[in-house]
């Protein structure tokens, strides 16, 4: 017995045509002027002789559904490149922004320091935090030198300092509630940042609570000279490395100067055997501030015999009293 052949039914509904055939129905240029037999033809190419529309009135919701996933992209293949999504997602890495410093329990008012010698500093370092638009300074959040956690060492052995930005902030006027030699509770001090604007970890090291940073200042003439050196200590113990994080900075303090000198300064930072010179910044300062420390100092006399020790501990800059005898 042969099969009986349904006939097709070939004006089924006009919204499946539409969707499912949209060349049949709307056709090009040519077709649109084509002969019925013609369109006929095409649609026997696309739908079976042995399909009935009738077939499809129980299971109106399949072809709904099939375009539904079409459009929305579930039967889209994924053809994204991985790597350009992760060179994507490395370009979209956050730039440092200076966030809104503030101190609640500082001492009001603060005034500058005003000294008359080159003197010795220790930048005291206050952490390492994320990227963000605000930054409490607490006295309670500050580290003290004796803090156990500062002899821990973070793994750094694959891990470089290159790469950090040094970013000093003048304008921002903060206490140093740490002890601090040479200077009185209500000094004024402005924080400095190290950024970490790369997709991968740097290294900071330091000593104890401080951080190994001095100050320069453009003498008469123009050429940068140190008002400040590092303090010289009598020992090596408390070193220490911490891991800064990408989109990650540190921050620590320098002392805010004024004077009757009106020059500009900037902030220069060893790291490791690394050192990082920042951008300049207007202020002022006693021209005496570029000269050697006096003799009241216990170290100023080993100073004064050992000289290069003491550019050595003014991370390669050439104090002004030595610019005869060590050429800049």
């Amino acid at each position: 017995m042969e099969a009986t052949v349904k006939p097709v039914n070939w004006r089924g509904p006009a919204w499946w045509e539409r969707i499912m055939m949209p060349s049949v129905v709307a056709g090009s240029h040519q077709q649109r002027g084509a002969p019925k037999a013609w369109r006929d033809q095409q649609r026997s190419l696309f739908i079976s002789p042995h399909f009935n529309f009738s077939d499809m009135k129980e299971n109106w919701f399949i072809p709904i559904v099939i375009s539904l996933a079409i459009l929305s992209g579930w039967l889209t293949p994924n053809t994204t490149n991985p790597l350009v999504v992760k060179s994507s997602q490395q370009a979209q890495i956050k730039q440092f922004q200076i966030p809104t410093v503030f101190q609640p329990d500082a001492p009001i008012p603060l005034v500058p320091h005003r000294v008359d010698r080159l003197r010795p500093i220790s930048p005291t370092f206050l952490g390492i935090y994320p990227f963000s638009k605000t930054l409490p300074i607490h006295k309670e959040r500050q580290f003290l030198g004796n803090a156990h956690e500062f002899y821990q060492q973070d793994s750094l052995s694959h891990y470089t300092g290159s790469g950090l930005q040094l970013v000093p902030v003048p304008q921002i006027h903060l206490a140093n509630l740490s002890t601090f030699r040479y200077s009185s509770e209500n000094a004024t001090f402005f924080p400095v940042f190290l950024t970490n604007e790369t997709s991968t970890p740097l290294a900071l090291q330091g000593q104890n609570s401080y951080l190994f940073a001095i100050q320069e200042a453009k003498d008469s003439t123009g050429i940068w000279r140190p008002i400040e050196t590092r303090v010289m200590r009598s020992c090596t113990t408390g070193p220490w490395a911490r891991k800064i994080m990408p989109q990650h900075f540190a921050v620590f303090l320098m002392p805010k100067y004024a004077g009757e000198f009106e020059t500009e300064l900037r902030v220069r930072f060893r790291n490791g055997t690394q050192i990082l010179v920042s951008q300049s910044y207007k202020g002022s300062i006693n021209y005496q501030q570029f000269s050697l420390p006096g003799e009241d100092l216990y170290y100023a006399k080993f100073y004064r015999k050992q000289r290069y020790y003491f550019v050595k501990d003014c991370f390669g800059s050439i104090p002004l009293d030595l610019s005869t005898e060590l050429h800049p």
